[in-house]
């Protein structure tokens, strides 16, 4: 994490971050694991493990930056292709969910690197999970 007070620990300043940010980035995360572990891509088998249990705390946002959850209820068709890698340094490089979202668009550029979003599309993302 980008510390702002040199004499707060990265620690101590997680521990001031909204519970929202924080569990966002953690079922993100956690989702992203499950998918890589178990979501094996069988002929025939439809099977697909994940935690669905999202809520304005426990938000899709990660995967919907990803696209790789079509179910998602804000999902948009035109954002996809970040990566986890991308996603956590947004998470960590910012305290809140406004300057994540211009952190993300300031340092991937759609077309590039298999990014793509429109800047609606994106702001509709982070609209629809309440998260500004």
């Amino acid at each position: 994490m980008k510390t702002t007070n040199p004499l707060l620990p990265q620690s101590a300043e997680m521990a001031l971050l909204d519970s929202n940010y924080k569990d966002t980035y953690a079922r993100g995360i956690e989702n992203y694991f499950i998918d890589k572990r178990y979501n094996k891509k069988i002929k025939g088998d439809k099977t697909e493990y994940r935690r669905r249990d999202y809520n304005f705390q426990y938000t899709g946002l990660v995967e919907d930056l990803m696209g790789t959850y079509n179910d998602s209820p804000c999902r948009q068709k035109d954002v996809y292709g970040f990566s986890i890698i991308n996603i956590e340094t947004a998470f960590f490089q910012n305290k809140t969910f406004s300057g994540m979202k211009s952190y993300l668009k300031k340092n991937n550029t759609s077309g590039k690197n298999g990014v793509s979003y429109t800047s609606s599309a994106l702001d509709k993302i982070f609209k629809c999970w309440g998260i500004k």
